[in-house]
């Protein structure tokens, strides 16, 4: 019976271990996504992770999706987006989708939030260290 009660207590001070340092983690920061349409007329946006479906957002020219991150306890949170867009210069609709966050991306250039920008000619992802932006991503004409 001692024994039992060593072990619960072992887990119940883990448990409060573990909070205390989530606390501290998202004191620290808070992840979180932006993304600003600069394509001169609208882009259809869904984001997602495997826990939350975000929906599908109608991001008007110059306008701002923004939004927080709860990651998960295995630090395996990843969130995706697809893009649409008519494209009247070539007269069709232009698609993307790739992952917009993830810890890997955290864990690499040590930032948050994630802040990327939809222009004309793709995706592009702000490096706030060296304070530019980044061609990540193209526009792709098959859907």
């Amino acid at each position: 019976m001692k024994g039992w009660r060593s072990w619960i207590t072992i887990l119940a001070m883990v448990a409060v271990l573990i909070v205390q340092v989530q606390e501290c983690e998202s004191f620290r920061s808070t992840p979180a996504v932006s993304i600003l349409s600069d394509t001169g007329s609208d882009v259809k946006v869904r984001c997602q992770s495997g826990d939350d479906d975000l929906g599908t957002r109608n991001l008007k020219h110059g306008h701002l999706w923004h939004w927080e991150i709860t990651p998960n306890i295995k630090g395996t949170t990843l969130f995706f987006c697809s893009f649409w867009w008519w494209n009247e210069d070539k007269g069709q609709v232009m698609h993307a989708m790739f992952p917009v966050w993830s810890m890997n991306v955290v864990k690499r250039y040590r930032f948050d939030p994630a802040a990327w920008k939809v222009e004309k000619d793709g995706f592009w992802f702000y490096k706030p260290r060296w304070s530019k932006w980044e061609k990540r991503h193209d526009w792709n004409t098959k859907l």
